[in-house]
């Protein structure tokens, strides 16, 4: 599977001249975002795909079930092919997911731009970025809109993945055939106020954590240095304009350097910094929607305030985060992936 989706890979060049070709329109804007997001969700996917497996049964199976046993237990029963059980959907959910993402919260940026004020015109036009509150309603926004499409596939994720369903389904389309069959098509929706819940503050932690990141990389001088492209021409250009800044008086918030002159490797600090922020801050809810999804038990569903006192009696609070160590560890490098393919493609089409 994996093989097959990076051959795919090859088409990406021929994608990338065509979008380049157009320029202008909010449609075209739109359409970039798409193609860059569904690229940078493939790859990122892969990379976290094994991560998110023993994510999923250190959530599903009983408290206090370390990170290392459950990924002793999960080789020793499937082996290699059992940290990639499922994958395929979740490649094309992530593509889809991702394309949603930055497509939404690119727009979403792109309206609230009209109302900007003269002097935050400005300083979006010297620096490349947007006001902080644009950015934080952008990522909420889009954590909104995608929320819709990832209850369902999550569903069909969580259910491949969890110890005691693994051997219930041949694949995502048994999945899908055998539950709706047995619970219904709502059930795929199972979990959804608690995704939602996840996405839409998730989405306005996401990319704030970016956007503070990347502000840090081009406003500090120490960090500045570290993060320049082409660093001796781009940084002979932000000595003379740290020189004109001081003679113009401007404000402390002025960024001698151009977020779109950052180093690949800044962009790449800066997602991960955004995948570990919101895994960090979204954990909870996405264990109780992990717990609900994989109940197949439709005689006993619960709502969230039920799951959530019966995981508090279980564990304490500290059942509301098993896993979170391999999911920071999984984010960092996955987000970090994400969005160096996302800014690298998205430079390309202009």
């Amino acid at each position: 599977i994996v093989n097959a989706l990076i051959s795919e890979m090859s088409d990406w060049e021929e994608v990338v001249t065509a979008a380049a070709a157009s320029r202008g329109s909010e449609a075209e804007e739109t359409v970039k975002d798409l193609v860059a997001g569904t690229g940078a969700g493939m790859i990122g996917k892969i990379i976290e795909y094994p991560f998110d497996t023993v994510k999923v049964r250190l959530q599903t199976l009983p408290p206090n079930t370390g990170t290392f046993r459950a990924m002793r237990d999960l080789y020793a029963t499937d082996g290699v092919r059992g940290y990639f059980r499922g994958l395929s959907a979740p490649v094309v959910g992530a593509m889809a997911e991702n394309a949603i993402v930055f497509a939404v919260y690119s727009k979403a940026c792109r309206v609230l731009e009209r109302h900007m004020t003269s002097d935050e015109r400005q300083h979006a036009d010297r620096t490349g970025f947007s006001p902080y509150r644009h950015v934080a309603m952008g990522g909420v926004t889009s954590g909104v809109a995608v929320a819709f499409w990832l209850t369902p596939v999550e569903f069909v994720k969580v259910r491949l993945q969890a110890k005691h369903m693994r051997h219930m389904y041949n694949g995502p389309i048994d999945c899908i055939v055998k539950s709706a069959k047995s619970e219904g098509i709502a059930s795929f929706f199972k979990g959804h106020a608690g995704t939602l819940l996840r996405e839409s503050i998730g989405g306005g932690v996401y990319f704030a954590a970016y956007d503070l990141t990347c502000r840090a990389f081009t406003s500090s001088p120490f960090l500045r240095r570290l993060s320049v492209d082409n660093s001796g021409k781009n940084e002979k250009m932000n000595n003379n304009n740290d020189n004109n800044n001081n003679d113009n008086n401007n404000n402390n918030d002025d960024h001698a350097l151009h977020k779109d002159k950052l180093h690949p490797l800044a962009t790449m600090a800066a997602g991960a910094a955004a995948g570990t922020a919101y895994w960090t801050a979204i954990f909870p809810f996405d264990t109780l929607k992990s717990q609900m999804q994989a109940n197949n038990d439709s005689a006993q569903r619960e709502s969230y305030a039920q799951a959530s006192r019966r995981i508090l009696r279980a564990g304490g609070i500290r059942a509301f985060y098993p896993g979170l160590t391999i999911t920071a560890l999984r984010a960092a490098p996955s987000n970090a992936v994400i969005f160096l393919v996302y800014e690298q493609l998205r430079a390309l089409m202009g």
